[in-house]
């Protein structure tokens, strides 16, 4: 894919230095997972910054780097002089979504996206989700905290994090696309919502189980982590439309609910409880 494509693919903005001509063989945040003639997106971390990567990521034959602008005085001085395009954002790990899907061509607009957040029951939910499409003939992949399903394979989830990285998540799901799967189960968590780890998910139903006191090691509050679910139902509103009616799916015995569907401006909305009605 040409360079030029990637950089209009990228929401928050991005200016090339060089040119945008090239053939991207790859993209690759990790500069031990660089290929010749990829892309290296530098994304500054919670332990380290990837801009201090970036020879690395050239000697491994990294030929082009999307760089951050308030990084500017760790990587300008780095990158002076060297033959490489450089692509500058506000937000790389934003952008890091923004390229993967484009990259991978979009996959979810041509997958029925079920996305599933709250504290507990995510990933019980996600199986039982996959089950039911499976048992009355949809073909179904799945991507949980604890393991990845394509077809018939499943693959344990070693990433160390519930919700991989954004590459990572666009790469799974071009695998479906190309398996012909026709729904994807996405366990959808507030650190993936949070960090644009599931953005272009192209959701079609969000469900939410229920929300207590959590990863407030994360979330500034409870109402950051309530608000940050919210981004899933949000998404409902600016998903492709594939013909199919967008839906969220709420606990009325959770009272967090009543937010999240505010959150929503087109979706229907269906309600399951035990107390409530």
């Amino acid at each position: 894919m040409k360079l030029e494509t990637l950089v209009h693919a990228i929401s928050n903005g991005g200016a090339v230095q060089g040119s945008g001509e090239m053939e991207i063989e790859a993209v690759a945040y990790d500069s031990r997972r660089v290929e010749s003639g990829a892309l290296f997106v530098a994304v500054p971390g919670f332990e380290t910054d990837g801009h201090r990567f970036l020879p690395q990521a050239l000697e491994r034959g990294a030929t082009a780097v999307l760089v951050q602008e308030d990084r500017r005085s760790l990587w300008e001085a780095m990158l002076f002089g060297r033959a490489v395009a450089v692509i500058v954002a506000d937000d790389t790990r934003r952008a890091l979504a923004d390229v993967s899907a484009a990259f991978f061509d979009y996959p979810a607009r041509s997958l029925r996206v079920v996305g599933i957040t709250g504290t507990k029951g995510k990933t019980t939910t996600s199986y039982l989700t996959s089950a039911l499409l499976e048992a009355v003939g949809h073909p179904t992949g799945l991507l949980t905290g604890v393991a990845f399903k394509i077809g018939d394979s499943f693959t344990m989830n070693e990433t160390q994090v519930t919700t991989p990285e954004s590459l990572e998540v666009q790469s799974l799901l071009a695998r479906m696309r190309d398996e012909e799967e026709e729904y994807a189960v996405v366990e959808s968590t507030s650190h993936g919502l949070a960090l644009h780890r599931l953005e272009h998910l192209e959701y079609d139903i969000a469900v939410f189980t229920n929300l207590s006191p959590d990863h407030l090691d994360f979330h500034a509050t409870v109402d950051d982590y309530r608000a940050t679910k919210g981004r899933l139902f949000e998404m409902l509103d600016e998903a492709a439309d594939k013909g199919i009616g967008k839906t969220a799916v709420l606990n009325a015995d959770d009272p967090a609910s009543e937010y999240l569907r505010s959150r929503t401006k087109t979706a229907r909305v269906l309600t399951y409880g035990i107390e409530s009605e």
